[in-house]
């Protein structure tokens, strides 16, 4: 297994784990994480942790699925929570290392695109 590879399952399994610890000596120090559905910022790792800390959602973080290779990774997963479910596109760079940027998106339910008729679908 490659070595960034072995980051990235390391850093996830903490994230199931709500590992804080772990998560947060992964990180680089100059991390940036970017929410670009709220238009929000967090540079650095402290200020990152601390947003963890303060910001507890109640839920439960669940990896379906991890891909990528070299230092660009993609991470799928579910937020469970008494809300409902969350669906988690990640999107980090490595450097030395270590998470160095991080995009995430976020997703709940939407309808059914499947039990549309015909008639309610367009190509245009």
């Amino acid at each position: 297994m490659n070595a960034n590879r072995e980051l990235m399952e390391r850093y996830w399994t903490a994230a199931e784990a709500n590992d804080l610890d772990a998560m947060h000596h992964l990180r680089d120090e100059a991390l940036v994480v970017d929410f670009p559905q709220t238009g929000e910022r967090l540079s650095g790792r402290d200020m990152l942790r601390a947003f963890e800390e303060g910001h507890d959602s109640g839920g439960r973080f669940e990896l379906t699925r991890l891909t990528g290779e070299g230092n660009v990774w993609v991470a799928e997963g579910l937020m469970r929570s008494g809300e409902g479910v969350t669906h988690v596109v990640s999107i980090s760079e490595l450097r030395d290392g270590r998470v160095a940027r991080s995009i995430d998106y976020f997703a709940g339910p939407v309808p059914s695109m499947v039990s549309a008729t015909p008639e309610d679908v367009s190509d245009e």
